[in-house]
């Protein structure tokens, strides 16, 4: 029975893996390593609760620089009695890179899932992590086609396998959709908001104008910012006021599921809340100028004008849900059997 490491940090990464590590950990030794690059228990403790993930070692770093995630893990990987046949990382966080770094460092093949995306926006510390993670991995995982040609313009292929399997972020909120039975919530009249990136929070301008908007749309519907850790530390930080919006703390990830449902729309600059979204019917508008995964370019609003943002909320609010008509999404992304494919595949 072949060993594989797991690299995790951060809440996404639990949420994408959790399909994966459900079907995994009974077919081969599976070490489930912790960075707690994310650490406030709603992130930390409340998310591998929630996602049913129990990991055989937490490092403590409560970072996210890339030097100290490599020591602490390199440390953790010789600690062991014997190194793992491969290490898997997921998606595009720092502790995504240190993991990447380490198995590099040590010889150990390379598996990366949630491979080939791009944004184009090289400001971003997530895009470069993907770029580099990719560049070192053996095998790779794809969400979607476009990833495909996105690999092929960057590096030589011929060593690596590629496999696009379809989305594990989709798959798992899929499942939460059944058992938290979320179609017997009706939609309420407010717009849920969601802001974490550095680009958008920690510019003293940026986070102003994002607020000043939140506050104009406000005149059209009650706003509800459900506050990231690191949003509630800049608010404080630089004095914004936030009247009247309602701020709520951030949320255990099935209750922000239930509010997401319930939305009339939502706004974020999150990659992920768009993939969620889209499973649970919720109008968004993406508050970023690019995102990764391509299919999400027909089916949501991507922008940060605010006259453009605007008339979008209110396109929303006056059209009926049945006019709101959206392209259908690849099956392949949205079939609820990506997990199964990929550990078919990494267990043959």
């Amino acid at each position: 029975m072949k060993t594989i490491l797991v690299v995790l940090g951060t809440r996404p990464n639990f949420i994408k893996f959790a399909p994966i590590y459900h079907k995994l950990k009974n077919r081969c030794n599976l070490i489930v390593v912790h960075t707690e690059q994310h650490y406030t228990p709603i992130l930390s403790k409340t998310i591998m609760e929630d996602v049913d993930i129990i990991p055989t070692a937490i490092l403590g770093n409560r970072t996210s620089d890339r030097s100290e995630l490599i020591n602490s893990l390199n440390f953790y990987l010789h600690s062991l009695n014997k190194l793992p046949d491969e290490i898997i990382v997921v998606g595009d966080v720092n502790s995504t890179f240190a993991g990447a770094w380490v198995a590099k460092i040590n010889g150990i093949p390379l598996i990366h899932i949630e491979s080939g995306l791009r944004s184009g926006d090289y400001s971003m510390d997530e895009e470069m992590n993907r770029i580099i993670v990719d560049s070192m991995s053996d095998i790779l995982f794809l969400t979607e086609q476009a990833a495909v040609s996105n690999l092929f313009k960057e590096m030589n292929m011929s060593s690596k396998q590629y496999h696009v399997v379809g989305n594990t972020h989709i798959e798992s909120v899929m499942n939460y959709d059944k058992v938290l039975n979320l179609s017997q919530y009706n939609k309420l009249n407010f717009l849920l908001v969601t802001l974490h990136r550095k680009n958008t929070i920690e510019n003293k301008e940026k986070l102003n104008k994002v607020f000043s908007l939140l506050k104009e749309l406000n005149n059209l519907i009650p706003i509800v910012v459900c506050a990231h850790p690191n949003l509630s530390l800049q608010l404080k930080l630089r004095n914004v006021n936030t009247e009247p919006l309602i701020i709520l703390k951030a949320l255990p990830y099935k209750e922000f599921l239930v509010q997401l449902k319930m939305a009339r729309c939502v706004l974020t600059d999150s990659g992920g809340v768009p993939c969620e979204a889209v499973v649970l019917g919720t109008p968004c508008i993406i508050y970023r100028d690019t995102i990764e995964h391509t299919y999400l370019k027909s089916r949501c609003t991507i922008s940060t004008d605010s006259e453009v943002i605007s008339n979008r909320v209110k396109h929303i609010l006056y059209m009926k849900d049945k006019e709101l008509i959206y392209p259908p999404i690849e099956e392949y992304i949205t079939d609820g059997k990506a997990s199964e494919r990929l550990t078919e595949i990494l267990l043959r």
